[in-house]
């Protein structure tokens, strides 16, 4: 596969690296799944990401010098306008200059992303959101992830911090969170933190502060479409029903009545093939 340029997309975790290469018309040519090492500092983690380009080019027989760009998502707060990233929880991560690190170590043209804003874009280009002008995609796993379609637009905000609506306040000086706030709407829902010694209680609330917040999102943005999904909810599927009956009850009828409930179509590559359908346009 030489005559064309491709694009490489990846999802970087905290235990694994998920990647696509797709063409020009953003088709899915091979996928690939790697898990990240021990070592994860953000240096360490470029030498990976430039390690796997090289495994993903040698699996879809395409030369290196055929790659268009690379898409890189992380679960993080980035400045979409330098790569800068004040904090990854998942990686351990504080006030990293991750652009700027990645341009030394991968010589492709590069953008980095958010993980929910790619899984996003992914499902409005190619899955679940096709059809919407306007999505609020939430995804509960560790943490809690967002990303938003707004008027057939990616949406990321002045320096691309929004939808962070794990981290929206639903407790005075409640649960610490990984950002270093408390009380935050993910140190309720998300898996990391219900594993450290929570009880029925706090299971059985997830989906209470769940709608709660989609609520409030939705009394701001005013979507049509809501995908709802992530580990935490594939893993206990009352979840999704429960969070749309709650949902529906307290929010106004003007706001609820309209909305689409979806869950996701693209799988576990969703984050890599919307990072490189990112770049494919960006780049």
């Amino acid at each position: 596969m030489t005559s064309d340029k491709f694009t490489i997309g990846m999802d970087i975790g905290g235990t694994h690296i998920r990647a696509v290469i797709v063409d020009k018309s953003g088709t899915v040519i091979k996928s690939l799944l790697e898990k990240t090492g021990s070592r994860r500092s953000p240096g360490d983690i470029c030498t990976q990401i430039n390690e796997s380009i090289d495994t993903l080019c040698h699996k879809s027989s395409t030369k290196r010098n055929c790659l268009h760009a690379i898409g890189i998502g992380i679960a993080a707060w980035i400045n979409k306008r330098n790569g800068f990233i004040p904090v990854a929880p998942n990686l351990g991560w504080n006030d990293v200059s991750f652009g700027d690190i990645l341009s030394k170590a991968v010589p492709e043209p590069a953008c980095v992303i958010n993980d929910l804003s790619a899984i996003t874009y992914g499902e409005w280009k190619l899955g679940t959101g096709l059809g919407f002008s306007d999505i609020l995609c939430v995804f509960v796993g560790s943490g809690l992830g967002c990303g938003l379609i707004l008027d057939s637009k990616l949406y990321e905000g002045s320096m691309g911090y929004a939808a962070e609506l794990g981290h929206i306040t639903v407790r005075k000086n409640g649960r610490k969170c990984g950002c270093g706030q408390r009380g935050c709407l993910e140190a309720y829902v998300g898996g990391n933190y219900l594993a450290k010694g929570s009880n029925k209680t706090d299971r059985d609330s997830i989906a209470k502060y769940l709608a709660s917040g989609i609520s409030t999102a939705v009394k701001i943005l005013n979507p049509e479409c809501i995908i709802l999904g992530g580990g935490m909810i594939k893993g206990n599927p009352s979840t999704f029903d429960e969070t749309r009956e709650i949902l529906l009850k307290i929010t106004p009828e003007p706001f609820a009545k309209n909305i689409t409930f979806q869950k996701p179509l693209l799988g576990e590559m969703a984050g890599a093939i919307g990072a490189a359908l990112i770049a494919l346009k960006r780049l």
